[in-house]
Order: C-alpha cells, then structure tokens, then sequence
C-alpha cells in the first residue's frame, strides 16, 4: 500500500493574510474556493503539494506554535543560499536560523496566526 500527502489543511483568523503570505513567500497559488456559507476552504498549490486554508479564527488568538496541533511544517531546498535570500528579500519574518541542525542546514519562518514553517536542505 502506498500513501502520499494531499494536503495540510490550516485554520485562519485573516485567510487574505495567509494567502499573501503564502503567495510571497513561497509562491503559492490559487486552485480553488468553496464556500459552504459559513465556511469558506480556500486550495493552494504549493511546493508541489497543497494546502487548504479554512477562513475561520484559531481556538487561541495567534497560538504559539508549541500550542498548536501542528507545530510546524517543513520545505525542503536544493539551494539553502538562495532559498534564504528568496525568504530575506521578501521580507520573511525569520524566527529561527539559519543555522545548522544535524546534516541540515535550517530557518524557519512565521506567518499570519504565528504560522511557522521551516525551510531545509539536506537530511535529518
């Protein structure tokens, strides 16, 4: 049996932030809107995988990551150099790193609702 991943699904409190944010940083873009009236998923194409916005408020105003269900998720880089200048010149709010981390170079980054995400090139 093979399995792979569709998608990462977030909850947001300013679903236009996140998109920016995601559109930006890491060029997502747009696939699909479904609004069920109450709730509105938005579908983003990124790094070659998706991820669902869900247009409603987290439980917790701006969570801290170590509060959330997810902590975080990762991006992996060919070019660490260029994928943290990409970030810097974009104006990515850089939490973490770079720095090394095993076999890893790593940085992580933190959006809209304190969304983080880690960019990393090498293996753990």
């Amino acid at each position: 049996m093979k399995l792979s991943l569709d998608h990462i699904h977030i909850q947001s409190s300013d679903p236009d932030a996140t998109k920016a944010f995601l559109a930006n940083m890491f060029d997502a873009t747009d696939e699909w809107v479904i609004d069920f009236g109450a709730v509105v998923i938005t579908r983003m194409h990124m790094a070659g995988n998706h991820v669902n916005i869900f247009h409603r408020a987290p439980t917790t105003e701006g969570p801290d990551p170590m509060d959330a269900a997810i902590h975080h998720f990762a991006l992996v880089t060919d070019d660490f150099e260029a994928a943290v200048a990409h970030l810097r010149a974009r104006g990515a709010n850089i939490v973490d790193g770079p720095r090394k981390m095993k076999n890893m170079d790593v940085v992580f980054v933190s959006g809209p609702d304190n969304l983080l995400i880690e960019v990393l090139h090498g293996t753990p």
